[in-house]
């Protein structure tokens, strides 16, 4: 009876600890591949990369040209990213031309945010996100007040090295267990005691 229910309590803990990852916005991409859209010519979409990543968006006229992937995000488009291999960190030049454009969600594999509004001019910018958990998936929704055209060119990804330091909530899970187990212990003690 006692090991069916430190089992259970185990098993409840290590779920505890395989959470959600956290998104946050990076200025540069560590150890990065780099997919250069820029030059490579036309490209229907779904169209994948020399690197393995496939690219792809939610409106049909979208294509890669030779100055990197067009998208149409009027009144809202969403751009996807398959990756060849789990990363940690994606991120690309960004500009667009006609109205302004507005970055509505970040989604990298499971875990999707709405608190980056970067400032998105005509002349571009670098965007890079990062998760605190790997990730195979990326896309980006873009809403627009008008008419224009987004563009991503030189799309880079990869892994940034694993800190050595666990997560606080960690620490709590494995001195709940360490609490349970010993109250337990104590219990079973207190029993075959008394029996005896």
């Amino acid at each position: 009876m006692y090991r069916i229910g430190i089992a259970a309590l185990f098993t409840v803990l290590i779920a505890g600890m395989a959470s959600a990852g956290t998104i946050s916005q990076i200025t540069s991409v560590t150890g990065a591949t780099t997919s250069t859209l820029n030059g490579i010519g036309n490209h229907a979409l779904p169209y994948t990369d020399s690197n393995g990543v496939q690219y792809s968006t939610l409106n049909s006229a979208d294509a890669i040209y030779g100055y990197g992937l067009q998208s149409l995000a009027s009144p809202s488009n969403t751009i996807s990213v398959v990756l060849p291999s789990a990363a940690t960190e994606v991120g690309f030049d960004f500009f667009y031309a006609g109205a302004g454009v507005t970055v509505q969600s970040v989604t990298l594999g499971s875990d999707t945010t709405t608190a980056f509004t970067p400032t998105i001019t005509p002349s571009g910018i670098f965007l890079g996100f990062a998760d605190t958990v790997s990730f195979t998936n990326f896309s980006l929704t873009l809403t627009a007040g008008g008419s224009n055209i987004v563009i991503i060119s030189d799309f880079k990804f990869g892994t940034a090295p694993s800190s050595s330091v666990p997560e606080p909530s960690t620490f709590a899970n494995v001195a709940m267990a360490a609490v349970v187990g010993l109250g337990t212990l104590a219990a079973r003690r207190r029993r075959v005691e008394i029996q005896a």
